[in-house]
């Protein structure tokens, strides 16, 4: 085995540093990328952002029995995007603004907002329990948001769903992003009523 050992490096002309790879400056990377295979462990390979402001009301949504769990196809998908992991072994983070959800009528028992990736799987969700008596008409209210970890599945693209759902016997009305009293008030701040996810891969 030998050893190597320099005072400095130089250029060929031994006038400037020298020229380095992938647009290095000293620590610095200036250009190019790095390469993510060589990325130690809880470095962010990517970034994905989706932003809707969209404002719905879902009808004639089918509730899951008092006492069973949620189903990945179960209740109505609000909004949905996109991911391509660049490894099978990296971890991935999803997190989304708050959200508001209700009902408009005292129809279901429970409100949950949950989050699936290619149509099978669910990634988590979240209840707020927060019941119909702390609000007018006993209607039910919730905020909530999601900041899951998981393992990536692959490096495929599959749809991430973020989806509604509600507990107890007859069928409801939820409303996302919106008021729950239909009133003209709704159309406020249009361009800041937004919802946003964002979906991380990093280095496992």
């Amino acid at each position: 085995m030998s050893t190597l050992r320099v005072d400095n490096i130089t250029n060929e002309a031994g006038s400037a540093s020298p020229n380095l790879p992938n647009g290095l400056s000293g620590n610095v990377l200036t250009s190019g990328t790095v390469d993510t295979a060589r990325m130690p462990a809880g470095s962010v390979i990517q970034v994905v952002h989706h932003r809707t402001t969209d404002q719905t009301r879902f009808t004639g949504v089918a509730p899951i029995p008092n006492g069973s769990d949620v189903g990945p196809t179960d209740g109505v998908e609000y909004t949905s995007f996109s991911f391509t992991p660049k490894f099978a072994d990296s971890k991935l983070l999803l997190q989304s603004s708050t959200i508001l959800a209700g009902e408009d009528q005292n129809t279901h028992d429970e409100l949950a907002l949950f989050a699936t990736y290619g149509g099978n799987t669910i990634i988590g969700g979240a209840v707020n329990h927060s019941g119909f008596r702390h609000w007018h008409n006993s209607d039910n209210t919730v905020f909530v948001s999601l900041n899951h970890l998981f393992n990536s599945w692959g490096t495929g693209t599959k749809p991430i769903s973020i989806r509604f759902c509600t507990s107890g016997i007859a069928t409801d009305v939820i409303v996302v992003n919106k008021r729950t009293d239909q009133t003209s008030f709704g159309s406020a701040f249009s361009n800041v009523r937004e919802v946003t996810f964002t979906l991380m891969e990093i280095a496992g």
